[in-house]
């Protein structure tokens, strides 16, 4: 579907606002922010929580100026959950660990740092498959909230569980990573808060 086409669907709100939004994820350049704000143009009043999430999903693309909108719209979705729709194939348009993914940026880019954990702790729970990044990703968000001791202290507690048998590799180099940094004094500095 040409970009014509799209924006035609989303004018006449023929198509649901987060197909439009998982049909169109891997637009790139101005088209993608085009669809994005007929998105947001179209259904940022709408108290749907699938059109909420779409919108939330448009803000992130639209940058950092809309963090804050982005956070709203994707805590909206989060406390009126409902089923995301499905596919042909059957699968959901976006997997809980996705949209917990992204929420949890959100929050660390605003140093929200205590929710961006939480909602990586999130995605470990709802993962059906252990993904590593997540657990490196609490790592150094908690270099940025805490310090680098209070890292190594969470990475050595993975080390003392079940789940270090199978991303032992992946916590082994952030914790030698962290070490270096620890070595060389490394404090964290924000950019602004």
């Amino acid at each position: 579907m040409g970009l014509g086409e799209v924006l035609k669907n989303i004018f006449s709100n023929k198509e649901k606002a987060i197909k439009i939004m998982f049909d169109n994820i891997a637009t790139v350049g101005e088209d993608r922010h085009v669809i994005s704000r007929r998105v947001i143009n179209n259904y940022s009043d709408s108290e749907d929580p699938l059109n909420k999430l779409a919108c939330a999903l448009a803000y992130i693309n639209e940058g950092a100026s809309y963090r804050k909108q982005a956070i709203a719209c994707m805590e909206f979705y989060f406390s009126h959950p409902v089923e995301l729709p499905k596919q042909k194939n059957n699968n959901p348009y976006f997997s809980m660990w996705y949209l917990h993914s992204e929420l949890s940026k959100l929050y660390e880019k605003e140093y929200l740092f205590d929710k961006a954990i939480a909602q990586l702790e999130l995605c470990i729970e709802c993962c059906d498959e252990i993904n590593c990044a997540d657990f490196t990703r609490i790592a150094d968000i908690l270099v940025k909230k805490d310090s680098v001791s209070d890292a190594l202290q969470y990475l050595e507690g993975i080390k003392n569980m079940e789940v270090y048998k199978s991303i032992k590799y992946a916590i082994d180099c952030k914790y030698n990573e962290l070490l270096d940094k620890k070595a060389k004094g490394y404090v964290y500095n924000p950019r602004k808060k």
